[in-house]
């Protein structure tokens, strides 16, 4: 699934979920609020929660594959961006970090660049990890 985004500088809205066996993505309804640099977590619920964005959003909604839509629920107290939203054991989640200002010095913009590596690397790693584990190993 893709959620929201920017495109030409403006948010988008638009939401897309892959089939791998077909190999092709389907238009699954707009978001209520475009936004970006968001989260995006799956939960037991097989319900999917989008929280935060870019430009200081607050707000989060719930996406149903089964209807295919999008509803609005409570929002975090925190306006925050390029945060993190962890699922819980017990089925909370939790949101942690991010940035909650517009970047408009020269202080923000590299403790932003420092966060958007952070989370790289950490995509990273976590890539090579799986690929590790899948690898069949012989000396």
């Amino acid at each position: 699934m893709v959620t929201g985004g920017q495109s030409a500088n403006q948010l988008l809205a638009s939401t897309e979920v892959y089939d791998p066996p077909s190999g092709r993505w389907t238009g699954a309804g707009d978001l209520n609020e475009a936004r970006e640099a968001h989260t995006a977590t799956f939960l037991t619920s097989g319900l999917v929660l989008v929280a935060g964005g870019f430009e200081n959003i607050s707000s989060a909604e719930v996406f149903d594959p089964t209807t295919g839509q999008w509803a609005k629920t409570g929002s975090m107290n925190t306006p925050r961006y390029l945060h993190t939203a962890t699922l819980l054991t017990n089925g909370t989640v939790l949101v942690t970090g991010g940035l909650n200002v517009l970047i408009v010095d020269r202080r923000h913009f590299l403790q932003a660049c420092l966060i958007i590596v952070r989370r790289l690397l950490q995509i990273l790693i976590g890539f090579l990890l799986v690929i590790c584990r899948r690898a069949t190993w012989s000396y």
